[in-house]
């Protein structure tokens, strides 16, 4: 099945409390943002959901960008057919048939919106469950645990059809909870820190000390990489503060305490952190 429509589901974090609009209108920013050089892609807000009518644009590029979109739980390619049981029924029976292989056992769950369908959500079930099976005699029905969950929801503007569901980043909106600091250096554990931070809805900038000639230019360089990479998963750009920190550190080698100068240079570090913080109106170091 050629999918027409990218069916998005917000994470469980954006769906609760006082701050739903907040989080949906972030939600939805987002996803334009990242989907703008895609001009035919038009995107609609529905309740908890966005749909993003492909128009010809090509479903495989557009997934692997949703995946990494914070505020996201899940999405699924859609096909979206008139309200008209035949027609319904032939769009199901074509995605069946569109999988990779042919499973063993499935079930359909229908969802109806559109009340003023003739057929409720059971007898639809049995009238698209039968159709398939007609088509494909060695299919069984397994309601408990099917191999395939085919879904078909009549709306009042049509009925989407779908049976995969593909999981995405989750977590809150970037930017949706304030910003903090990130101390960035150039191994791992910082740059996990600033993408789980943002997966907490933080916007970050980004923060690093380099001691030339004590540290190298490819370390620096290799820092501008990853807040590039980090900025991939935001979905904006990430500002990177890069601070010398060589005549702090050499004032501190100078002192001649070198039991204390590893934590003279983290606590200096820290208070640089929090100028750069009050700053940029961040409330938060993340490290």
């Amino acid at each position: 099945m050629t999918p027409d429509i990218i069916l998005i589901r917000f994470g469980e974090h954006t769906i609760k409390g006082r701050n739903r609009s907040q989080f949906e209108k972030r939600m939805l920013q987002q996803v334009r943002g990242v989907l703008a050089p895609y001009r035919r892609a038009a995107i609609t807000r529905s309740y908890g959901r966005i749909y993003v009518a492909l128009n010809g644009e090509p479903y495989a590029a557009i997934a692997e960008r949703l995946k990494d979109i914070f505020g996201i739980g899940s999405f699924s390619p859609v096909r979206r057919v008139e309200n008209i049981l035949e027609t319904i029924q032939a769009a199901s029976l074509d995605a069946m048939l569109s999988l990779s292989r042919e499973p063993a056992t499935f079930k359909v769950s229908v969802r109806r919106v559109e009340k003023s369908f003739p057929h409720d959500s059971q007898q639809m079930n049995q009238l698209v469950g039968a159709h398939v099976l007609r088509a494909m005699p060695r299919l069984k029905v397994n309601v408990r645990e099917p191999e395939v969950e085919l879904r078909v929801e009549i709306q009042p503007e049509g009925t989407y059809i779908f049976s995969e569901v593909v999981e995405a980043a989750g977590g809150y909106p970037f930017a949706s909870n304030g910003k903090a600091m990130l101390l960035l250096s150039g191994g791992i554990d910082s740059p996990v820190a600033g993408y789980l931070s943002m997966r907490k809805g933080l916007e970050i900038e980004a923060v690093h000390f380099h001691s030339y000639p004590f540290t190298s230019e490819q370390a620096k360089e290799k820092v501008i990489e990853l807040t590039r990479r980090l900025s991939h998963y935001s979905g904006a750009p990430i500002k990177l503060h890069l601070v010398s920190f060589t005549e702090i550190q050499t004032a501190f080698a100078q002192a001649k305490q070198d039991n204390l100068i590893i934590t003279l240079m983290r606590r200096s570090m820290l208070r640089i952190a929090q100028m750069l913080a009050v700053q940029s109106d961040a409330l938060g170091i993340v490290t």
